[in-house]
């Protein structure tokens, strides 16, 4: 089943599943988009970055997904609130340089992140 086929260029750089299996995420472009892994079905894009999304994580429980871009920021995006496509909160940690990854810790407490210069940073999550 084909969830995504770009007809105008646009890269995909990151698919990830939720925790639950439930649905599908993909980093396409400036935009996050979601799938119904079993029907699927679009379900929303995401939008706020200002260049690619080159890396996406969801939290633990799937409540959450991180997302990191070309425009240095990090993005936590609330799964259980997607009426609303705006992030939950924003950071520029890469001082408008790229972030390459970024990947939730196995108990949800911290998120690591890869910046293009080879310098890895991690942080409580409680604390961005």
């Amino acid at each position: 089943m084909t969830l995504y086929n770009s007809t105008d260029g646009i890269v995909v750089s990151e698919v990830a599943w939720s925790p639950c299996y439930t649905y599908v995420i993909a980093a396409c472009g400036e935009h996050i988009n979601q799938w119904d892994s079993l029907t699927g079905a679009f379900m929303c894009s995401l939008l706020g970055h200002k260049g690619n999304v080159t890396s996406l994580s969801f939290s633990v429980d799937g409540s959450f997904v991180a997302s990191s871009g070309v425009d240095g920021t990090v993005r936590i995006w609330d799964m259980t609130k997607l009426e609303s496509s705006k992030p939950l909160s924003c950071h520029n940690l890469g001082n408008d340089e790229t972030l390459n990854a970024v990947k939730y810790s196995p108990n949800g407490n911290r998120l690591c992140v890869g910046f293009e210069n080879g310098t890895v940073k991690q942080w409580n999550v409680v604390e961005l």
